[in-house]
């Protein structure tokens, strides 16, 4: 029982200081659940945005004051990128050998 208020409460968390950054970002990408954090979110800012997103972390930070809100970045947009097909080493895209390898 307290363990599912808690969830709960988890969860409304989460999706509050998602939509508070979210309006700051280009897209966002929400990752797999884990242990250890609340929330796997990838937020991809433009760099004229970036003070911007970061005065808003500030933001959610005073208001969500039970929260420990972290921001890792800049980091390559992984999160933003849909995998092509795998493709055997030496092979350019499409399967046409390039003579590597």
């Amino acid at each position: 029982m307290v363990a599912g208020a808690v969830k709960a409460k988890e969860s409304v968390d989460a999706a509050a200081l998602q939509r508070a950054l979210e309006a700051d970002a280009e897209a966002v990408s929400v990752g797999p659940e884990s242990t250890g954090w609340l929330a796997n979110v990838s937020f991809l800012v433009d760099r004229a945005s970036a003070e911007r997103f970061l005065a808003t972390v500030e933001r959610a930070r005073r208001e969500l004051p039970h929260l420990d809100v972290r921001v890792n970045g800049p980091l390559p947009p992984y999160s933003f990128v849909e995998p092509g097909p795998a493709e055997p080493a030496g092979t350019a895209a499409g399967g046409v050998d390039t003579g590597a390898g």
